[in-house]
């Protein structure tokens, strides 16, 4: 009982206990890290084994990355390298049709010049496929969108020209007199017959290399595996001069090496072997490792932003009582304003604005949070007016100041549709300020004009006309081309018009894009 505490003061006593306990606990922290940490260690081996291949397969998506890189480097300089050839051929598709259709109408048909004309025809033709920019199938071009628009637009404009040099070959064909080309079509056959059998007899020495390479690989690795255990020759280790436990020490060690050789050489040979057997014309190798390329990068990037959305998320739940509070409070108000706005006129312009804000805000937040009780909305007839006027009171002295002009035609002023205020209003709204957005980079004539066309809602601008990445991504969450854009804007406008049967894509197709601008079309939605 008079026993006191000075532990805390002077810390342990060094006495017998204390000594015992810290040799005790030296002895145990040393087992542990023998048993974890130690040369011989299970858990260390297992460790090392998975650390290694961790590292071989960050190293090949290394590799592949650098080679992707370099072949995108490649195929950017093909395409502009090809521009100008392109160029040069649709002028001599153009000069030879110009040449036909004089012919022609001198003389009403061909004659001597059919041979001259078909073989400049014939000649085009091979040139136009030869500047056909061809993607190899290993090479993953995501996340490259500028060289994207740019292979589009180049095909685009390679076709159109193919197809100028295919009038060309049916316009002559159709004006021949006679058929003065039975024995250019003999020599012409057996010509390109001697270039196959050339091109099968390339590929066959190139297939015999191949072979002979691996064959080659297999032999040394072979050699490589004879001449490591020759190192446990009994002439190598000096048998005869080891004692008993010596020699029974280079058995343990021989039988380990052994074992983990046979193990480790099974699982290469095997994947090797593996690989040979699987190939064939029918699956494409390279086809598939560019979609798994294209997963990894799209899949970093996920990573990326869902990290952001844990943390929006995080923040979310830790606001999200509050918010409740506050949102009850607000729509406390809301309703007390609606009673009011029926006897003053002046009050009913401001108070339809924010219930419909507010409905949006509710209804974004609904699908943010499913389990949240959301007040009762019922569904309204929305007219093309009613947009428009909306549109103004919301955009009206910023198009103005920008000095953009809205256009609404009799068509869609006319139109009505039953459903909801809050889905229906915010993609307009959305749409409306991004079309302002970037009519801010246009020196002419600022316009945004909506239309109907076939039961379909056209929003249309005067700006920039949308490229062929963007038609294709634009209401992908989180792409955006705006500097201080999120990307969320169209995301939530088509999933807000798929909840009513309604959806929404972006075109560039001029039956509806009638400004050469951005256009995008409201339809009904067909499902996925």
């Amino acid at each position: 009982p008079n026993l006191i505490d000075k532990s805390g003061r002077e810390g342990f006593v060094s006495n017998d206990a204390y000594r015992s306990m810290t040799a005790l606990l030296i002895e145990f922290f040393k087992e542990i890290a023998k048993e974890k940490y130690g040369t011989d260690s299970e858990s260390r081996r297992e460790f090392l084994e998975k650390k290694r291949r961790e590292c071989e397969r960050e190293k090949i998506i290394e590799e592949e990355k650098k080679k992707n890189s370099r072949a995108i480097v490649v195929l950017s300089k093909t395409v502009n390298a090809n521009k100008e050839k392109l160029e040069n051929t649709k002028v001599e598709a153009k000069k030879l049709k110009k040449k036909i259709e004089t012919h022609i109408q001198k003389r009403k048909f061909l004659d001597i010049e059919a041979k001259e004309v078909l073989a400049e025809a014939a000649q085009l033709r091979r040139d136009i496929v030869e500047l056909e920019v061809i993607i190899p199938r290993e090479v993953t071009l995501t996340g490259y969108d500028t060289l994207l628009d740019n292979l589009y637009l180049y095909e685009d404009e390679r076709t159109k020209v193919e197809k100028l040099i295919s009038e060309c070959s049916k316009l002559a064909k159709e004006n021949i007199y006679v058929n003065v080309l039975k024995d250019d079509y003999t020599e012409k056959f057996h010509v390109l017959q001697r270039e196959v059998d050339e091109m099968l007899i390339g590929f066959d020495s190139k297939v015999s290399d191949t072979i002979t390479e691996l064959r080659d690989q297999i032999n040394q690795e072979a050699s490589s595996i004879k001449k490591e255990i020759s190192n446990f020759s009994p002439e190598s280790i000096g048998i005869n001069n080891l004692s008993e436990i010596q020699t029974i020490q280079k058995m343990e060690e021989l039988e380990k090496y052994v074992y983990e050789s046979i193990k480790a050489e099974e699982i290469k040979f095997e994947s090797f072997l593996q690989r040979l057997q699987e190939l064939s014309f029918e699956k494409d190798w390279g086809k598939i490792l560019e979609a798994y390329k294209s997963k990894e990068i799209e899949l970093t990037k996920q990573v990326d932003t869902f990290y952001e959305l844990a943390q929006v998320g995080m923040s979310i739940e830790v606001i999200d009582h509050q918010f409740n509070v506050l949102y009850a409070q607000m729509t406390n108000c809301i309703n007390k304003l609606k009673s009011i706005s029926v006897r003053n006129s002046e009050v009913e312009e401001i108070y339809a604005p924010l219930k419909m804000a507010f409905q949006h805000l509710e209804s974004n937040h609904k699908m943010l949070m499913p389990l949240y009780r959301t007040t009762r909305k019922s569904k309204t007839l929305i007219t093309g007016n009613n947009i428009k006027e909306i549109m103004y009171k919301f955009y009206g002295e910023l198009m103005q100041k920008e000095n953009v002009k809205l256009i609404c035609t009799e068509e869609f002023l006319n139109y009505s549709i039953n459903s909801f205020e809050s889905i229906i209003m915010p993609v307009f709204l959305n749409i409306v300020n991004n079309a302002i957005y970037w009519l801010g980079y246009v020196d002419g004539e600022r316009i945004i004009k909506i239309d109907l066309k076939n039961d379909e809602i056209l929003i249309m601008n005067s700006g920039p006309q949308m490229s062929h990445t963007e038609l294709t991504r634009c209401f992908e969450i989180f792409y955006t081309k705006k500097a201080s854009g999120r990307g969320i804007g169209l995301y939530l406008a088509k999933k807000c018009l798929n909840s009513i049967d309604k959806d929404i894509y972006a075109t560039n197709d001029e039956e509806y894009n009638l400004l050469n601008g951005a256009c995008f079309v409201i339809c009904n939605y067909e499902g996925e």
